[in-house]
């Protein structure tokens, strides 16, 4: 199906069984900085995870727009990310209360205020080096 030099992984069908989507490694060994592509139930949408910022946070692709929206910006890992059968929900496991839960986040909804904050305060907060 696919003959690349970099390493594909993950595949997952389109919700009426046309298309795949998978992670393409950039480099010829795999470097788990993606993972999880999970297609909506729509197929516009395309959930996944992806390693930024020393953790794995999860990310929504809109196939029509071309486009990437963050979905977290914590300092927990949240990954494995899946669709409701309606498409406005994502279930993903997540360690932000300490052990290995699954969450749940509503597509619908804005994004609460404190959750904002602590989003904006992720993405400005200045990158840690290996030294720190």
């Amino acid at each position: 199906m696919t003959d690349d030099p970099a390493i594909d992984e993950a595949p997952c069908f389109s919700p009426d069984g046309q298309r795949i989507a998978f992670v393409r490694a950039q480099s010829k060994t795999a470097n788990g900085s993606k993972g999880g592509p999970q297609v909506s139930p729509d197929g516009k949408r395309i959930v996944y995870f992806e390693k930024r910022d020393q953790n794995l946070d999860l990310f929504l692709f809109g196939r029509e727009s071309n486009r990437t929206q963050r979905l977290t910006a914590t300092s927990s890992v949240e990954a494995f990310p899946v669709f409701s059968p309606d498409g406005n929900e994502i279930f993903f496991t997540s360690n932000r209360d300490g052990g290995y839960q699954i969450y749940a986040m509503n597509l619908r909804t804005p994004i609460l205020k404190l959750d904002l904050i602590e989003i904006l305060r992720r993405l400005l907060e200045p990158q840690k080096t290996a030294a720190q």
